[in-house]
């Protein structure tokens, strides 16, 4: 008894959005629009040799995510970037732009210079434009715009949103059906009553994407699966679920019917992954990454092994 009504309360919390509310605080959006750049210099016997690959750092201290970056250009002293960054600024602080421009190489990049720009005197909803100069020399024109934003992108509260709560009703009757088979005399009689279960995977690599492919056949054919009203996984656990998730045939397949394509994947020798031709793409793949100013790893390079593994024949993923 104890525990239907922690169930029932547990629910009505869920469903009161006065009680979780969150109220969210308004917040600055500065806009910078990187437009061009001209007369880019590295020195004069530096440019007879190799001429600069630019691209510009943006870093605003105490701003959240506060460094960005443009994309570079190849051997150009005159680049066109036309790249608008935002950045989230509290209104109780003062901040200063941090300008830095680079030299793209293929070791080490190399820095150019560095300008700071006081924002503290620009007026809200005025877009300045903005002449910075380097070594008295390189010019970077940029496009500044303060606006405050009271209308938040995300929903703030605690409380389910209005599209799980409708997805939590229409499972809740999957699953009441479903244990009335498995306890006829003990099944809930209440949607309140109705327990939300969740199937959580183990990460692993390969090894916990198998035993979760095993799992969810068993529980699919005995339809304990469809008691739950959850299912995620971590790491090798998840490469399944985004496989099972993504096929085509999926959820009119069931698990079991999908595991000779998941054997096949899985199966053939990886040597075929490390052909010139997949290389080549890889490569360029994480090059065109960088050169649009976001950070690579080896965890690219290994995402599109894994990817080829397991989605082969999916044009883009």
């Amino acid at each position: 008894m104890e525990q239907i009504v922690s169930s029932a309360l547990q629910e009505q919390l869920c469903e009161d959005d006065m009680i979780f509310a969150v109220h969210n605080d308004v917040c600055n959006i500065l806009k910078v629009t990187v437009v061009e750049a001209h007369k880019i210099t590295k020195g004069w016997v530096r440019d007879l040799v190799d001429k600069p690959d630019p691209y510009v750092i943006l870093y605003i201290p105490g701003s959240p995510n506060g460094k960005k970056k443009t994309k570079y250009f190849d051997n150009t002293a005159s680049p066109t970037w036309n790249e608008e960054f935002t950045f989230i600024l509290d209104p109780e602080k003062s901040y200063e732009l941090e300008l830095t421009l680079m030299d793209a190489n293929y070791t080490v990049d190399r820095k150019l210079g560095v300008e700071k720009i006081s924002l503290t005197d620009l007026n809200f909803n005025e877009e300045t434009s903005l002449t910075v100069k380097f070594n008295e020399v390189t010019e970077i024109i940029l496009k500044l715009l303060l606006e405050v934003d009271d209308n938040p992108d995300l929903r703030y509260g605690l409380s389910l949103c209005n599209k799980e709560k409708d997805f939590r009703k229409k499972r809740r009757n999957v699953v009441k059906q479903s244990l009335k088979s498995f306890f006829p005399e003990n099944a809930p009689l209440k949607d309140s009553e109705v327990p939300v279960i969740g199937v959580i995977g183990s990460g692993g690599g390969f090894r916990a994407m198998t035993a979760l492919s095993g799992a969810m056949k068993a529980l699919a054919d005995t339809k304990l699966l469809d008691c739950a009203t959850y299912v995620a996984g971590l790491s090798g656990s998840a490469w399944y679920l985004s496989t099972l998730y993504s096929h085509p045939d999926f959820p009119s397949k069931k698990p079991g019917d999908l595991l000779d394509e998941l054997k096949t994947s899985v199966r053939h020798s990886p040597f075929w992954l490390l052909s010139p031709r997949s290389m080549y793409r890889y490569i360029s793949d994480i090059k065109q990454k960088h050169k649009n100013g976001q950070p690579v790893s080896f965890t690219d390079f290994f995402g599109h092994l894994l990817g080829d593994t397991l989605l082969k024949g999916v044009s883009t993923y």
